[in-house]
């Protein structure tokens, strides 16, 4: 739209004033939330974080559409990529050639690839 800026002013939910677009917006939430988690997860001496958010975000800056309502994960592509990602941080196994094919909605053999190469590209093999 001509003269229509894709960027917004508002005011964000930690009462901050910005310019934000949907990503930006998303990136500064992600960034309190990984925050947040670290934190807590000294706290309680956790083992470690399963990095679901990390996934999510480098998928949806990738342009892939991870959410079903901008919030829960997609029944197919977004789920199996959370499954991918708890199963590869717990485990240790290698995700590669994963072959489930039971979703509850389509996930095509590129979102399959999609989902693997971004899983690996945020864990890192031990």
């Amino acid at each position: 739209m001509a003269g229509k800026s894709l960027y917004k002013k508002a005011v964000d939910p930690w009462g901050e004033d910005v310019k934000f677009s949907p990503r930006a917006k998303e990136s500064k939430m992600f960034e309190k939330l990984e925050s947040a988690y670290g934190e807590m997860a000294k706290r309680v001496n956790a083992d470690g974080i399963i990095p679901c958010g990390q996934v999510m975000l480098n998928a949806s800056l990738e342009g892939v559409m991870v959410h079903r309502d901008t919030f829960h994960a997609s029944f197919g592509f977004g789920r199996y990529m959370l499954a991918l990602t708890w199963l590869k941080t717990l485990t240790g196994c290698d995700i590669s050639s994963n072959s489930f094919n039971d979703f509850d909605e389509p996930v095509s053999e590129h979102e399959r690839a999609i989902a693997i190469k971004t899983v690996n590209g945020v864990i890192v093999a031990k």
